[in-house]
């Protein structure tokens, strides 16, 4: 006899980039949405062990005498910075975007990464988060992606997915804004396929900053 596979089953994306929102698993059950900061990850991360190999490099330039006075200063304020970059780390939030293609809702949840890694996993931590939103995918009214507006300092342009209900809330999908926009368009194409025929989808409104950037960062 063959195994049969659970439709329901994990069907993980490949993607790429940090910071971004990302398709990370697509069955016939459902379709899960992340937003994971792992561009802080990574920079809380390195600058941990950059306290260490700068410890580590202070400490063989000293002399016998001055090794033996400095060396718990040193690796003290070496771990108290790591301590401190874990600390950053474990409170800066995931975000999800689940839809339950069997219930045909969507449920919006946030999450810090300690809780993440106290239940042991992002579907854990999610599937236990004290606050989330439920939106029926039958009252979407219309989706489409929504530029980041006005913002002077952007090195690169942000958007985000969100939806209008026929009872007239705005609800975006994450409350950050990050980069590409042509990952969204195709998350917001995606998800449409799920909803009721006469759902619409929103053109992409730019402000003169995204205008004069480059098509790339778009």
């Amino acid at each position: 006899l063959r195994p049969t596979k659970n439709p329901c089953g994990p069907r993980p994306l490949q993607t790429r980039g940090a910071h971004r929102m990302k398709l990370v698993r697509q069955n016939e059950c459902e379709l899960v949405f992340d937003v994971r900061p792992l561009r802080t990850w990574m920079t809380t991360s390195g600058l941990s062990l950059v306290a260490f190999v700068g410890a580590g490099v202070i400490h063989g330039s000293l002399t016998l005498h001055q090794r033996q006075q400095l060396v718990g200063v040193l690796y003290g304020a070496a771990t108290a910075w790591s301590i401190l970059m874990l600390c950053i780390s474990m409170a800066v939030s995931t975000e999800r975007a689940r839809i339950d293609l069997e219930t045909r809702d969507l449920r919006l949840t946030r999450v810090p990464t300690i809780a993440v890694a106290r239940n042991g996993g992002f579907d854990a931590a999610h599937m236990r988060a004290a606050q989330s939103e439920l939106v029926a995918l039958d009252d979407i009214l219309s989706l489409g992606v929504e530029a980041e507006r006005d913002n002077e300092y952007a090195t690169e342009h942000a958007f985000r997915v969100q939806l209008r209900t026929r009872s007239g809330r705005t609800i975006p999908l994450t409350s950050r804004f990050t980069a590409g926009l042509k990952e969204k368009k195709e998350l917001v194409k995606l998800v449409k396929l799920h909803l009721a025929p006469d759902v619409r989808e929103k053109a992409v409104a730019l402000d003169s900053v995204a205008i004069l950037m480059r098509e790339d960062d778009l």
